[in-house]
């Protein structure tokens, strides 16, 4: 994204000398406290149990439940739950919501998922650009990340680095999917993102990067209130939103298969279809320049 700025910049003026320090977000190092944390949320259930939570016993479901939509944004018989663990991990097929700009946090969450052979979906919501630079993005990450890390950390030399399930602590059957669809896509040796658990998606009221509207900023506000979560517009407020309309979606549809099911078996949130999971990535730093330019609002 900031090449172009850069070579703007130089035509305009061909004496000014431009340096780009980059500051990490798009670099394969970032890649790995990624997953590092894919880790973390598998051994914390391993650690919890699976379906118990950080507050103690009982289902996960009715452990500091809160409604996910405030009053005024809708009504939704989800719940969303505080819990220290993924409950089920090896077998239930999450959707992890990240708002992305770089793209990086979901590329690196999805690179550890599949190294870990989790049945789970990253879904990124896209901010900065088209679908293009983010498949663009994930590919030189992925290639990035196995030729630097791959020998030293799993054992996958270039001429292997045609997908992730087959490394160490990916043996499951899925990782195993993985690896035979990135060797067929990528061929000869060159590692294919398209093998990842990875989809993009554009924010559910689509506008040019940090475009802010009147009532996102009230939005934030009425969330901080009502369950204490602080959400910023331009990043977080974005994997919110989709959050809630999945949530919905998949509330009408559990209720909906319901009788016919004779029961419903509650999962997280108490609803059997795919839970869904957002990844709180932050953004409380860009208040402080929304306040700037909206102190009315602040």
């Amino acid at each position: 994204m900031f090449d172009r700025r850069v070579e703007q910049v130089r035509q305009q003026d061909a004496a000014a000398k431009v340096a780009v320090i980059a500051e990490g977000g798009g670099d394969a190092a970032a890649l790995l406290g990624l997953v590092r944390l894919s880790h973390w949320l598998l051994g914390a259930a391993s650690t919890c149990g699976v379906g118990s939570s950080s507050s103690g016993g009982g289902a996960p479901g009715e452990q500091d439940a809160r409604q996910l939509l405030p009053e005024g944004l809708g009504s939704s018989r989800r719940l969303v739950t505080d819990v220290g663990a993924l409950p089920h991990p090896q077998s239930t097929p999450y959707r992890i919501l990240v708002d992305s700009g770089t793209g990086t946090t979901a590329i690196g969450l999805a690179i550890g998922i599949a190294l870990l052979g989790l049945p789970w979906t990253v879904v990124g919501i896209m901010l900065a650009g088209e679908e293009s630079y983010y498949r663009s993005q994930a590919q030189q990450l992925l290639s990035s990340f196995l030729q630097r890390y791959g020998p030293e950390l799993y054992g996958i030399g270039r001429a292997e680095a045609t997908g992730l399930g087959g490394a160490r602590g990916g043996s499951s059957t899925v990782g195993a999917s993985a690896t035979a669809a990135a060797a067929e896509a990528g061929g000869a040796g060159e590692a294919s993102a398209g093998a990842l658990p990875l989809q993009w998606v554009p924010r559910l009221v689509p506008r040019r990067f940090g475009k802010v509207f009147p009532q996102d900023i009230a939005t934030c506000k009425q969330v901080a209130q009502s369950h204490g979560i602080g959400l910023d517009p331009i990043y977080s407020l974005s994997a919110w939103e989709l959050a809630c309309w999945e949530a919905q979606q998949a509330a009408v549809a559990a209720a909906a298969a319901a009788p016919a099911a004779g029961a419903v078996d509650a999962g997280m949130g108490g609803v059997t279809a795919t839970p869904v999971v957002m990844l709180h990535g932050g953004g409380a730093l860009g208040l402080h320049g929304l306040a700037q330019r909206y102190p009315g609002a602040f």
